[in-house]
């Protein structure tokens, strides 16, 4: 909008207006094509670019695409707001009946929204929350990665096993390919927080599902009150239900309370079942996700 709104130097309801919308429609066609054209970009489109079905494949050829999910009721709010504080026009939703007019316009759309890779209900959270929240799904999918930074792996030799920590930019869109290493089952079970799947776990999920594995997940609350036989015994029960078998993975998705529980957990299961740290934060990974230390803590003391 504000490309479009600068080009022609005028506001953009101002433009849809002058122009009328199939002529505005074009222009928004070039104003995304010329966007594209740089490097390292986030490009906000107008709610009606998924109109085009020239914009909507485009962009699927042009990175990742997030559809911000918001009630209508709530989206006419936010614009009745924008109204009185900015004096602008906003042309498709004016006169009386412009909520139902919105409510229309959703419906014609939705179908395109949803054709995004990623969906974030934004109807509660802050723009940081969604800002956070889309850089951890672009981390997740590689679209953050460097490509000048080699992948490092440092081999562990252990008594009578090795242990391998791999450091690289985009590891969770590689992980696949590290699995398939190990040759690990395609069943994997995935533990992590409420704080860090609300971040990772969807789109690891994904990526895991790309490549033929099949991931199952479960959350245990943030924090370090987690380390206890009660959320041990929770784990465990989980995948007794889920049948889980000797030869299948566990990945610890988290920081160093994840970690420990989960590979507690590991370590007892059938006698030991393989088991994947990927550590989300520093210390952990500099710390607790190396040398194999796990554990859960006891009412008189930690990691006892």
């Amino acid at each position: 909008d504000e490309l479009l709104s600068e080009r022609s130097n005028m506001p953009v309801g101002q433009v849809l207006v002058e122009v009328g919308e199939e002529r505005f429609r074009q222009m928004e066609t070039e104003a995304l094509i010329d966007a594209a054209a740089q490097e390292c970009l986030v490009i906000a489109t107008g709610g009606g670019a998924v109109i085009s079905a020239t914009n909507r494949e485009f962009m699927r050829e042009q990175g990742l695409t997030v559809y911000l999910q918001l009630s209508v009721e709530t989206a006419w709010l936010r614009i009745q707001e924008h109204v009185r504080h900015t004096g602008a026009v906003r042309p498709l939703v004016a006169g009386a009946d412009g909520q139902q007019r919105l409510q229309d316009l959703y419906e014609a759309r939705k179908a395109w929204y949803e054709q995004a890779d990623v969906h974030l209900n934004t109807e509660i959270l802050t723009p940081a929350k969604v800002a956070s929240r889309i850089v951890a799904t672009a981390l997740a999918y590689g679209y953050l990665s460097s490509p000048s930074v080699p992948r490092e792996v440092i081999t562990q030799h252990l008594h009578t096993s090795t242990s391998q920590a791999i450091i690289e930019w985009g590891g969770l869109q590689h992980l696949p390919l590290t699995l398939r290493s190990y040759e690990l089952q395609p069943r994997l079970f995935i533990v992590t927080d409420s704080e860090v799947g609300a971040l990772y776990a969807q789109p690891l999920q994904e990526v895991l599902k790309d490549a033929g594995f099949v991931p199952h997940l479960f959350t245990v609350p943030a924090g370090e009150s987690s380390k206890s036989f009660e959320c041990f015994q929770q784990i465990i029960d989980w995948l007794v239900e889920q049948k889980a078998e000797a030869k299948e993975a566990i990945i610890a998705l988290g920081g160093g309370v994840v970690g420990d529980l989960t590979g507690f957990v590991a370590s007892c299961y059938l006698r030991g079942v393989p088991f994947i740290q990927v550590p989300t934060t520093l210390l952990a990974q500099v710390d607790s996700a190396i040398g194999g230390k796990t554990g859960i803590n006891h009412p008189l003391g930690k990691n006892l």
